[in-house]
């Protein structure tokens, strides 16, 4: 039974948004962030441009990471998508940074 219980918080974390949350390199992840986010988000995650949202809590810092990816893929709102011009691995780093405001 204890190992039927191991066994099932292990396909949990491995499974779900919970164990994907530090999937990408934060570090890498900064650097893009420099060259593609600062300028609106701001170099703390505080949110620059009118609108813009802030990483450092919130809702948006809520939503799960299948979410926050589809979000930097497609965009929103004034946002443009960065799907054509960030690999999946890079947006895996993004994300995972921009965790770190939170």
């Amino acid at each position: 039974m204890k190992t039927r219980c191991i066994s099932f918080y292990i396909f949990l974390f491995l499974f779900t948004d919970a164990g994907l949350a530090w999937a990408g390199d934060p570090f890498a992840g900064s650097a893009i962030y420099a060259d593609h986010c600062v300028s609106c988000h701001g170099g703390d995650g505080s949110g620059e441009v009118a609108g813009t949202p802030s990483f450092r809590g919130g809702a948006l810092m809520s939503k799960g990471e299948f979410e926050l990816r589809d979000r930097v893929k497609i965009g929103k709102d004034l946002m443009p998508g960065f799907g054509g011009i960030l690999t999946e691995e890079q947006i895996d780093d993004v994300v995972t940074y921009i965790r770190t405001f939170n």
